[in-house]
């Protein structure tokens, strides 16, 4: 029989500063903590105590780029159909070692993210409401607004969105047509792949 306990208002174990929803299934808590609702982590994850204690335990802190590659992993995993990937002192190990993703491919993720938060054709895009930018610090592997301000201006010098005329560093982008276009062509699938 499982036993589940819901903790509302807990820290995100891969991100401390943004909060989360803590579910704890008996008998797991004594392996793992399975989290859920952490728009900063892009979704649910569970992670095992070792490698919350090794994330808690570096003196300086734990480095955010290596948290955002984990994060990346996470978010992949989800897409892959994993519903509840899992954060290992290993793969935490790994994280550090890999490269991160190149700006092209972080700006496109964030296109494509921001195109999951509106509706219709060239609406505003609220991208620095509270409950929407960490998620687009996590889908874009980014660390700061700042990073996601360039990223932006990155997609804007490529027609893919518009920015408003007076840009601050809260300002609600466009995706354009062309930007609408090149998400369809990045979503599509690989004609190829039913041939595999």
């Amino acid at each position: 029989m499982t036993i589940r306990t819901i903790r509302e208002d807990s820290t995100c174990p891969l991100w401390p500063k943004f909060q989360a929803r803590i579910v704890e299934d008996i008998p797991y808590p004594r392996y793992r903590i399975r989290v859920t609702d952490s728009s900063r982590a892009g979704g649910s994850y569970s992670i095992r105590h070792g490698a919350v204690n090794f994330l808690e335990s570096n003196d300086p802190p734990f480095d955010d780029n290596v948290r955002a590659r984990l994060t990346t992993y996470l978010i992949e995993s989800r897409n892959a159909g994993e519903e509840w990937p899992l954060v290992t002192r290993n793969l935490i190990k790994v994280a550090e070692e890999e490269s991160p993703l190149s700006s092209e491919l972080r700006a496109e993720r964030l296109l494509c993210y921001m195109r999951t938060i509106v509706d219709g054709d060239l609406e505003p895009v609220p991208l620095f409401a509270p409950d929407v930018w960490p998620a687009a610090l996590a889908h874009s592997e980014s660390t700061t607004v700042t990073e996601l301000n360039q990223l932006l201006e990155q997609l804007a010098s490529q027609g893919l969105v518009q920015l408003p005329p007076s840009q601050t560093d809260t300002c609600e982008p466009t995706i354009t047509a062309k930007g609408n276009e090149h998400i369809r062509s990045v979503m599509a699938p690989d004609p190829q792949e039913d041939f595999i």
